[in-house]
């Protein structure tokens, strides 16, 4: 996966140099872009058996940087009393910049096949994530709420990602199988462990933010969550395995779920006692 980023860095920052610069030395923005981007670009493997070539890698990123776009966006809204003035206004032209960049490429390449998918996407994206905001947005009026509360929230936010990229990996391998439920199947358990991880690994930062979903439902402090939450999420990737088996071209997918166990047990056993 190392290399694999390398790949996407050195494609963007030859298309799009300036997007390149704002994403290069910021880890957050690496991975709120690089997980759409590689979750685009493994179900296109694993329908097709082939990797991607660049023009077609390139022209898919647009995708990604408006998911880094959103993302950046959706950070300054939720976060404005941790950041400078300074941090807000270069945090809101990235997030103009990112955004304005990828829809002129697309509009440039307007006649293109591929482009119709992609705007699909960032409709099918924008939408999940607006109804992840308001769901949110109702859990925040509450100081508490309960775990499986917490669960249903951590299914629509980094899904809102996942979900329309592994649709358009599987899209753009012109798939015509009946693989497309699967696809976007395995798309929603891999999203819904990677905001567990995060929430899990956020509550165990020194400054957890005290608005954050995962604190307040306990699944960030609180141990027996913990355990709840670490059981629901290795028994999502087990499953998740099991359905990537049934693939054409199960490989690169099945060593991407491993990592993710990896991750968990680390997890596991760096804050779960």
């Amino acid at each position: 996966m190392v290399d694999q980023g390398r790949v996407l860095f050195t494609d963007i920052r030859s298309q799009d140099s300036h997007s390149a610069l704002l994403i290069a030395d910021n880890l957050q923005r690496r991975a709120a872009f690089a997980i759409p981007q590689v979750c685009i670009e493994l179900a296109y493997h694993c329908q097709s058996g082939a990797f991607m070539s660049t023009l077609l890698r390139q022209t898919s990123m647009r995708y990604s940087l408006v998911c880094l776009a959103t993302g950046i966006g959706d950070d300054l809204v939720d976060m404005p009393e941790t950041l400078s003035f300074r941090q807000r206004i270069e945090a809101a032209s990235s997030s103009v910049l990112l955004g304005h960049s990828a829809y002129s490429h697309l509009a440039e390449r307007f006649c293109f096949p591929e482009t119709p998918l992609i705007m699909s996407a960032i409709g099918n994206m924008s939408s999940r994530l607006t109804s992840a905001a308001l769901a949110e947005a109702r859990y925040r009026e509450s100081m508490r709420f309960s775990f499986d509360e917490y669960l249903r929230l951590a299914e629509q936010k980094t899904t809102s990602y996942t979900v329309p990229a592994f649709w358009l990996g599987n899209m753009l391998a012109r798939n015509d199988s009946s693989d497309h439920s699967r696809i976007e199947a395995i798309g929603h358990r891999i999203g819904t462990v990677i905001q567990v991880i995060d929430d899990l690994l956020d509550g165990d930062s020194e400054d957890p933010k005290s608005t954050d979903c995962a604190v307040r439902a306990g699944v960030a402090q609180d141990n027996r969550h913990r355990h709840q939450a670490y059981q629901i999420i290795n028994d999502l990737l087990t499953e998740t395995a099991r359905m990537v088996t049934k693939l054409r071209h199960p490989v690169l997918l099945l060593r991407f779920v491993t990592a993710l166990q990896r991750n968990l047990s680390f997890v596991s056993q760096k804050i779960i006692q």
